[in-house]
């Protein structure tokens, strides 16, 4: 199983769409759509060389901003809490809202970095 399907995996326990890179405009809301950005090899300081720390973007879409907001924090706490073997750590903060007019949708945007192993 690659990072993507476990992080996959790992979403869909919210119980919404879940969404590689993209959605399709008939999807129905709430969804999620995730993406990998970067993908490193991370040492430690314990010497291991077979950690991987991989950035991912995170977008959370649903009709209302307190359903939206309720939505980033299930995101946060399936990964936060997964049984799965990686560890997930955020790198900025924001949970801000966005507004789109021509959708009619709310969605924010978050991105976390995941360490694991290969």
């Amino acid at each position: 199983m690659t990072i993507v399907d476990t992080i996959q995996t790992v979403l869909e326990t919210i119980g919404v769409h879940v969404y590689y890179i993209k959605r399709q405009k008939e999807t129905v809301i709430p969804a999620i759509v995730f993406q990998d950005i970067t993908n490193l090899i991370y040492g430690s300081h314990a010497g291991a060389t077979d950690l991987r720390k991989t950035r991912f973007q995170i977008t959370c879409y649903d009709s209302t901003a307190s359903k939206a907001a309720s939505l980033i924090t299930s995101v946060e706490n399936a990964l936060a809490y997964n049984s799965i073997d990686f560890q997930v750590a955020v790198p900025l903060e924001t949970k801000l809202l966005k507004y789109d007019e021509n959708t009619s949708i709310y969605y924010s945007i978050e991105e976390y970095y995941i360490f694991y192993k290969i």
